[in-house]
């Protein structure tokens, strides 16, 4: 995880690129992702970022969308190409006491 202070530090002139945006039917946060920029950024209900999260490019090839369950679990798809398929990825949600 990435603090939002070294996000905002990290990304200063840098172009954020998402590709895809969801939000969260549980807490009311926003997530965003980004498939060239390789991360997961997470806002309260203003966009104020809270937290991001740098994605793996072995395990995510090109996250292009994203959606949760009624539960709040989180899915995010990754393009296939010529090569490897595509698939998608579950996450569970995981409420905090």
């Amino acid at each position: 995880m990435i603090s939002a202070a070294s996000w905002k530090k990290k990304m200063k002139g840098k172009r954020f690129q998402p590709s895809a945006l969801a939000r969260h039917p549980v807490t009311g946060e926003w997530f965003i992702l980004s498939s060239v920029n390789k991360l997961l950024v997470i806002t309260d209900e203003n966009w104020n970022v809270k937290s991001a999260w740098k994605l793996t490019p072995s395990r995510f090839r090109q996250p292009e969308g994203m959606a949760f369950d009624k539960d709040g679990n989180l899915f995010i798809s990754n393009e296939g190409d010529e090569v490897t398929s595509g698939n998608v990825l579950e996450f569970k949600y995981n409420q905090q006491p």
